[in-house]
């Protein structure tokens, strides 16, 4: 095979690979609530493993945590900066991640906390 050809093949291979990474992300976890009528989705970005840095760094990367209902309606996504953060606390009114953010399930709305914990930063 000619080596401009190979060299067409590896940009193609490439551009597939960062394409794939910037479309979607993928689900990483789910988490039910107590009665099973929402669930707390966590997912990330899968460009942020590439390229790898190594074993067990996984769980110390960016992700997203959405809460959803049975029929997939969304009540908001919000960032969280490590998947190592403790899990989703079901409240009376929605969900919470403690010092992270919270959603009221009843209102439909969602906020969390900027890195400083100084700012409320409304979602919806």
């Amino acid at each position: 095979m000619k080596p401009w050809k190979l060299l067409i093949i590896a940009a193609c291979a490439l551009a597939a690979v960062v394409a794939y990474g910037n479309l979607g992300r993928i689900e990483q976890s789910r988490e039910a609530d107590p009665l099973g009528r929402y669930f707390a989705v966590w997912s990330h970005q899968p460009y942020q493993y590439l390229p790898i840095v190594g074993l067990g760094t996984g769980s110390d990367s960016h992700c997203f945590v959405k809460i959803v209902d049975s029929g997939g309606r969304s009540f908001g996504e919000i960032p969280v900066v490590s998947m190592q953060v403790s899990g989703v606390e079901w409240t009376h009114t929605g969900a919470e991640i403690k010092l992270v953010g919270e959603w009221n399930l009843i209102a439909g709305s969602c906020f969390y906390w900027s890195q400083d914990q100084e700012t409320k930063i409304q979602v919806r």
